[in-house]
């Protein structure tokens, strides 16, 4: 979920956002294994 909004994801699937959005994750089915990666790119503000 990010900023209120739901996505759901398939395999090699990628979402990206702003993270300062308020967000947070959850795998939608809770027998099944999940398997996620988080890259995160500081930048200056502006750039």
């Amino acid at each position: 979920m990010v900023a209120g909004e739901r996505y759901e994801l398939a395999t090699g699937d990628v979402l990206a956002f702003p993270g300062n959005l308020p967000h947070s994750y959850q795998n939608a089915d809770a027998l099944q294994r999940a398997r996620g990666v988080s890259v995160v790119v500081l930048a200056k503000a502006g750039v």
